[in-house]
């Protein structure tokens, strides 16, 4: 090979220098054990309570926005009303997700 070109490689040059531009790929750390099922559920009723703990704190955020009374706290009540909803929504949606686990895990 010529000193000066960069040595012959499957891509050609053009990947030879997209490799120095971009570097190559780092080789996968080893993966651990796959997690049990309940492992998952745990960490599941985990996110459970922490998403009960914000509702909860919505719910005391609404009581003391509500007895304010002004315009601007009415726009704050709002808001937090939207986000308890969410946070409502997104524990909804995480129970059924853990009963199915805990479904397969007695299934198995």
């Amino acid at each position: 090979a010529h000193p000066t070109h960069p040595p012959c490689s499957p891509l050609g040059p053009a990947g030879f220098a997209m490799k120095r531009l971009f570097g190559t790929a780092k080789a996968a750390p080893p993966a651990g054990p796959a997690p049990s099922l309940s492992d998952a559920s745990q960490k599941m009723d985990g996110r459970v309570q922490d998403l009960d703990t914000k509702i909860a704190r919505c719910d005391e955020d609404l009581r003391r926005y509500m007895a304010g009374g002004r315009g601007q706290q009415k726009a704050l009540a709002l808001q937090c009303l939207k986000r308890k909803k969410m946070y409502e929504q997104q524990r909804d949606q995480l129970i059924g997700t853990q009963f199915n686990v805990e479904t397969l895990k007695f299934q198995q």
